[in-house]
Formats: structure tokens, C-alpha cells, sequence
């Protein structure tokens, strides 16, 4: 019985550590995997890919606030052009 307790122990201290790897803003892509995949390891797949989601949900975020602030940049480089 002390086994079981000692893997459970272990198990939940490791999903942890790879949950808060996983959870982290400005994680590489290659680290981001590694820990997805130490996720998907322990039998929790369903986390893995709601932490692979949520990551491609901010980058797509940030990615479109990007290209909306050039966009306004461009537009007023463009009013500057004709409107002088």
C-alpha cells in the first residue's frame, strides 16, 4: 500500500511540475511538446490537449493584435500620403 502512495505522491508532484511548465506564456514550442507529452503519460491526455488549444489560442490572439496595431500604423502612413 505505501507503494501505491508513494507513485500517487509522485505522480501528482510531476503533473504539476509539467502543468506549470505547459502554463507558461512565452514556453518554446519544443518544451511546450516535451511537456505535453509528459502529460499525455500520465493518462491525462484530455489536459494535454486543452493546454495545446489554450497555447494556440493565445498565439493566434496575439498574432491578429499584432497585425491589427500594423494596420492602424499603415493606415496612418497611407492618410499622410494622400491627405496633405
Amino acid at each position: 500500500m505505501l507503494y501505491k502512495s508513494v507513485i500517487s505522491e509522485r505522480k501528482a508532484m510531476l503533473m504539476l511540475q509539467l502543468t506549470l511548465m505547459a502554463k507558461k506564456s512565452r514556453i518554446s514550442a519544443p518544451k511546450l511538446q516535451k511537456a505535453l507529452v509528459g502529460i499525455s503519460r500520465i493518462c491525462e491526455s484530455h489536459l494535454a490537449t486543452y493546454k495545446v488549444l489554450k497555447h494556440y489560442h493565445s498565439r493566434i490572439a496575439s498574432g491578429k493584435q499584432d497585425l491589427q496595431s500594423q494596420r492602424c500604423f499603415y493606415m496612418g502612413d497611407f492618410r499622410d500620403l494622400f491627405f496633405q
